[in-house]
């Protein structure tokens, strides 16, 4: 393999791997922001209808019916949804986010420097591929290869 591939394939391996990372801080970051959420409604539901009112065990058993396809809202889940918004409030979940914001500032300066070394190695591809063009137009045809 020559240096100029194994620099290509490695900035591919670079990008693939960044939007990979990216994706998976999105999604968590979705749905670490829906269960707080979800906590949060139940508790308002809780606090409307009353303690006794088996309000996490209906709506996991309607989520169950609704959504069978969907995992994740069993009585221990929801009840761990609940204790998530009782215990961690929105100046929290910000915080969260504004670490999740720098972390994805952080990548897209990453970003920034694999452009510039793609950019790079295209123009070092590009200047060996005239090159090379140039030589095959000194050579004689017969001796082209």
């Amino acid at each position: 393999m020559d240096k100029e591939y194994k620099a290509f394939l490695l900035l591919i391996k670079e990008q693939i791997s960044t939007a990979q990372v990216r994706t998976a801080i999105a999604a968590n970051r979705e749905m670490l922001f829906l269960y707080w959420k979800l906590g949060q409604l139940i508790l308002v539901h809780q606090s409307n209808k009353g303690w006794g009112a088996k309000v996490i065990d209906l709506l996991s058993s309607d989520l169950k019916k609704e959504l069978p396809l969907q995992k994740g809202f069993s009585v221990r889940n929801l009840k761990y949804m609940r204790k998530f918004a009782l215990e961690y409030s929105i100046p929290a979940i910000e915080k969260l986010n504004e670490a999740s914001d720098k972390l994805r500032s952080f990548e897209h300066a990453q970003s920034k420097v694999q452009n510039i070394i793609s950019d790079f190695v295209q123009q070092a591809v590009a200047q060996i591929e005239s090159t090379i063009d140039e030589d095959d137009k000194s050579m004689p045809l017969g001796l082209c290869f």
